[in-house]
């Protein structure tokens, strides 16, 4: 865009406005407590969880950034105290502590989410939170504490800068919080000058010994496990019912314009998206990497991509990809977790590894100066895993626990349900990422120390990268992955997706579900970034892929059933699918139902209007134009190019795709892909009370446990 030209008409069109009564600025109100207060939640959980809150200052206080460096010693990454105390040991899920900061106070907090497998108790997560803090009191801020500290923050504000987005949030808040965006740089000075003795006063000032809120968030019915009995009610909010002003007319403020403001703004041309100057070349080895520049920021994004995924998994063995990605994750055979983070934390580096459906992918971010140092961390985390049995013991417990803990949720439920019924229950990609409870309890170390064995380091693929140095330097930091021995990957035939045909419902039972989650599938194409498939994606954009679609107008604008709905086409190299999901009201489940059936019909009777085919082309142009400025849009890219050996400027072809694809084609696409009347439904509620909506609908009911396996003599005509 022109800049002036866009302030110019901002200033046309906003400018003759008048302004709304001032509002006043309200003091700084951070909290002040003359005891201990606690309260307790029940909620739809499994695991017990307790946050323990202690008041401090407010935002862009003098004190705010000595009392962050406190809350990342005592509780951020895996080198923490509190993350070695509790979560290291097995003693928790999660624990971490956050110094949150808003305009008018901020807090301390502590979150533990308990293990129920230790069998401790949220008592003894409290005393291990205050244990924590008394640890902190003994032991002194060292430089290299505040080396980390001050490393992690000058990375943050870095990588936090690389999009338009990011730049223009980070100086607009400046902006509305201290009247300028010239404070970026005060902030900056005031988190780099944090000295030891800083952060032992404001601990000293506002932590230890202070008193806190302390919530025990327990599943309904078990509030004997809170921490302690509740010694606190929140006192009633005085609200009115009315105001004295309520019904009165609000008095005009006139505007006085020398255009007419009716006419709208003629829309320029349609951006032309084009992808980023990509460099294709390959190590010595034959590893593809892929590149393009990153001028915004000088960091370095690298991730290598290693065929490993859920497609790989032995039968029986549902989430062994993402245990063994997660063990990735924790000691080398060089460094405890918490060297290795400490490692990273010195240069204000990350390393992550990810599991997908066909690949693991191991991803650094780091700032230029430091790439020599992260690379050697990144190649550490490839090749020399430890897989200790207390790490395989802890992580695979808590990832148990975990995925208990989704069974609590109807949407877990409910995507579960639909990918069993959608592909067979035991199909390898029917199954959730992490695998079901059961099939986790199956693994063991030497199934992960096999599957990596397996897999890396022969099966690298390609490396793609997104930095703001040249080739030669690139190609130097890869020099470790160039020497590794590499092999043809080769996978057997999957099953394809079994036919549906006609309609059929399936329940899962969510007792006291106050909503129900609604998803429908069908078989279809399978992933073409230049074909039928990504007409498919244009085509359904109207349909149900963007707040304006038709679904959603209908459901959530015009019923009010529901917050959000979408459809979506769905698809890889080997199979595709056709998918709607929604979260309704649980006294309007049949009534969406019967909404999204016609939705679809029509759509697929008619298709799109001309008019919603011309706001799609242009909405579609504008929703990419800034797709591919952050080094993660940009990996993938890269890494769509490298999976389906796509062309380097298939975005361009795509582009013209869009310009000359007409609207009847796509309306035809619409008749032959959309077949409402042979999809599989699924919905997930509280039985007893949608089952009688439900089966007045006609459609036969199948009833799926919360695994997605049918129960048996469940079936029914409805």
């Amino acid at each position: 865009i022109d800049p002036m030209a866009t302030l110019r008409l901002v200033k046309k069109y906003f400018g003759p406005i008048p302004a709304g009564p001032g509002v006043e600025n309200l003091p700084k109100q951070p909290a002040k407590l003359d005891a201990d207060r606690y309260i307790t939640l029940e909620d739809n959980i499994h695991l017990p969880a307790i946050a323990l809150l202690i008041p401090t200052s407010y935002r862009a206080h003098e004190d705010e950034a000595a009392l962050d460096a406190a809350a990342q010693i005592m509780g951020q990454g895996q080198a923490s105290l509190l993350y070695q105390r509790l979560v290291q040991t097995g003693r928790a899920v999660q624990a971490f502590v956050q110094h949150s900061c808003r305009e008018l106070a901020c807090e301390m907090y502590f979150i533990v989410i308990q293990n129920p497998g230790s069998g401790e108790t949220l008592a003894e997560m409290e005393t291990a939170i205050r244990a924590t803090i008394a640890q902190f009191a003994e032991r002194e801020v060292s430089a290299d504490d505040l080396q980390k500290f001050k490393a992690q923050f000058e990375s943050r504000r870095v990588f936090g800068l690389q999009s338009v987005r990011g730049k223009v949030s980070t100086l607009a808040a400046f902006q509305t919080y201290q009247g300028s965006p010239a404070g970026i740089g005060e902030e900056i000075e005031r988190y780099l000058g944090v000295q030891p003795e800083d952060v032992k006063r404001v601990f000293n000032q506002y932590i230890q010994g202070r008193f806190a809120v302390i919530l025990s968030i327990v599943p309904y019915g078990s509030t004997q496990l809170a921490a302690a009995e509740e010694n606190f009610a929140a006192p009633e909010r005085d609200i009115p019912e009315s105001f004295p002003d309520e019904g009165a007319d609000l008095s005009l403020r006139p505007v006085v314009d020398n255009f007419d403001r009716s006419q709208k703004p003629t829309p320029g041309i349609n951006p032309s998206v084009e992808l980023p100057a990509i460099w294709d070349t390959s190590l010595a080895n034959n590893v593809r990497v892929l590149a393009v520049s990153n001028e915004e920021t000088p960091t370095v994004t690298i991730r290598a991509s290693f065929e490993m995924g859920q497609r790989d998994e032995p039968a029986g063995k549902a989430g062994l990809t993402s245990l063994t990605a997660t063990l990735m994750g924790e000691a080398t055979t060089e460094h405890t977790a918490a060297e290795f983070t400490e490692e990273l934390e010195r240069i204000g580096a990350s390393v992550s590894v990810d599991s997908g459906v066909y690949a693991t992918t191991v991803t650094v971010d780091t700032l230029s100066k430091h790439l020599d140092k992260a690379m050697q961390l990144m190649l550490e985390r490839v090749l020399k895993p430890a897989f200790t049995q207390q790490d395989f013991d802890r992580i695979k417990l808590k990832t148990i626990e975990e995925l208990m803990q989704s069974r609590k949720t109807p949407q877990g439920l409910a995507d579960r349900a639909i990918n069993a019924v959608l592909f067979g229950p035991d199909h390898p990609l029917a199954y959730p990422m992490g695998g079901l409870p059961s099939t986790v309890e199956n693994i063991t170390l030497d199934d992960v120390k096999a599957y990596y064995a397996a897999h890396i380091p022969a099966h690298l693929t390609g490396i793609m990268v997104s930095a703001s140095l040249g080739q030669a330097d690139i190609i130097a930091a890869l020099q470790g992955f160039a020497e590794l021995e590499t092999s043809e990957v080769y996978r057997e035939a999957i099953d394809e997706l079994p036919e549906i045909t006609g309609r059929r419902m399936y329940l899962v039972n969510k007792e006291g579900a106050a909503q129900s989650s609604l998803r429908t599938a069908q078989p279809s194409i399978k992933y073409d970034a230049l074909g039928d498939f990504y007409l498919a994606g244009l085509m359904n954009f109207t349909l149900g892929g963007t707040f304006n679609s038709r679904i959603n107008l209908n459901l959530r604008e015009d019923k009010g059933y529901t917050y959000g709905a979408r459809s979506r086409f769905q698809g890889g190299k080997e199979l595709g699918s056709f998918r709607f999901r929604s979260e309704v009201n649980k006294e309007t489940t049949a009534a969406s139902v019967t909404e999204v059936i016609n939705e679809l019909e029509n759509y697929a009777a008619g298709g799109m209007t001309e008019e919603e085919y011309d706001y799609m082309r242009s909405a579609i142009g504008q929703r990419d134009a800034l797709r591919y400025e952050t080094p993660s849009r940009k990996l993938a890219l890269l890494g769509n190019i490298l999976r389906y050996d796509l062309p380097l400027n298939y975005r361009t072809q795509q582009n013209n795709i869009l310009r000359e694809t007409d609207h009847e084609t796509l309306n035809q696409l619409a008749n032959r892909l959309i077949q409402p009347g042979n999809m599989a439904i699924v919905v997930v509620g509280d039985e007893a009370a949608i089952r009688p909506q439900l089966e007045a609908l006609g459609m036969p009911i199948t009833v799926l446990d919360e695994d997605g396996l049918e129960v048996k003599d469940s079936a029914g005509d409805g």
